[in-house]
């Protein structure tokens, strides 16, 4: 069975009024309309993805970075011997 919970928050007659007519528009309960317009809004403001955009300069600093790559440091070469320790390779 899906378990369901309750949002409560006040808001003014203003906006009720609003709400239900726009939710009316779309042949849909308030329930519905709200709960579409939060899942929309959730959405836009929270990435599914993680994405990084870089300026213009930091593209070109990742993409030399990547090309050119610098020596491995000590903590590196530390990390490649613990690996080559636990997996043989």
């Amino acid at each position: 069975m899906l378990r369901s919970d309750q949002l409560r928050i006040e808001i003014t007659p203003a906006l009720l009024a609003l709400l239900e007519r726009a939710a009316a528009l779309e042949d849909k309960t308030l329930e519905e309309f709200v709960a579409q317009a939060l899942i929309r809004a959730v959405e836009a403001a929270v990435p599914t993805n993680d994405v990084i955009f870089l300026s213009k300069e930091g593209q070109e600093v990742l993409a030399q970075s990547l090309l050119d790559p610098p020596p491995p440091n000590a903590a590196l070469k530390k990390a490649f011997q613990h690996h080559k320790k636990l997996f043989g390779y």
